[in-house]
């Protein structure tokens, strides 16, 4: 299904641009199958034919899993409740990442404790290169979150996250038009003319169904 995938994709590029390259991106579960195709059958699919981007909506909920799994018993969800932020059922919640834009809030609190600062800036720094369309901080964000998933003991997203820092950081040399473009702002959507507001691609069909629920 992934091959099939990228023969309609890279046909339907072809029609509009016959000189572009086509640039896919993939939530997690697809993003590992997608690459072993590329591995597997480069002669086709391979990184001069096809890019690959991983879904930054799971990125961003996988980081907020590996550090609630960090601070889980640790006080910070009280911590949060004593401080007005939120009740203690939505505090709990915060610590699952099923909702991203309420564990963002509540890493955004100032009443967030100061061993988390470096990880949470890490996060922020993540979700800043998106909203802002920066792919250089986007690059270096990733490089800065990966040993988080390896410490914590998340070895799936750190393995697949590394394969990712590694097509990016590559692209200069084994796609410059791509690159080019990416440093133009072409890796993320915008879905308003507001500034701060760009969006990962993946998230863009799951941004109005967390928009409809409360923060706290």
């Amino acid at each position: 299904m992934i091959c099939r995938g990228f023969d309609v994709i890279s046909k339907a590029v072809g029609f509009l641009n016959s000189n572009q390259v086509s640039v896919l991106t993939c939530d997690k579960p697809l993003f590992d199958i997608a690459k072993k195709v590329q591995w597997n059958w480069s002669s086709n699919y391979g990184k001069k034919h096809l890019v690959v981007i991983v879904g930054g909506l799971h990125t961003e909920r996988a980081v907020l899993k590996v550090v609630s799994k960090w601070v889980k018993d640790s006080g910070w969800t009280s911590a949060l409740v004593q401080a007005g932020e939120t009740t203690p059922e939505t505090a709990d919640f915060f610590l699952k990442a099923s909702h991203v834009l309420c564990a963002l809030h509540a890493h955004q609190s100032k009443s967030s404790v100061s061993f988390l600062v470096d990880h949470q800036l890490n996060i922020l720094a993540f979700v800043r290169s998106l909203r802002e369309e920066n792919f250089h901080l986007y690059r270096e964000a990733c490089k800065s979150l990966a040993p988080w998933f390896i410490a914590l003991d998340h070895p799936y997203y750190a393995h697949w996250l590394s394969a990712h820092i590694c097509d990016m950081e590559g692209l200069e040399s084994v796609l410059p038009s791509v690159a080019a473009e990416f440093r133009k702002e072409h890796f993320v959507l915008k879905k308003t003319p507001g500034v701060f507001s760009s969006i990962s691609i993946n998230r863009t069909t799951i941004l109005s169904r967390e928009m409809e629920r409360p923060l706290v």
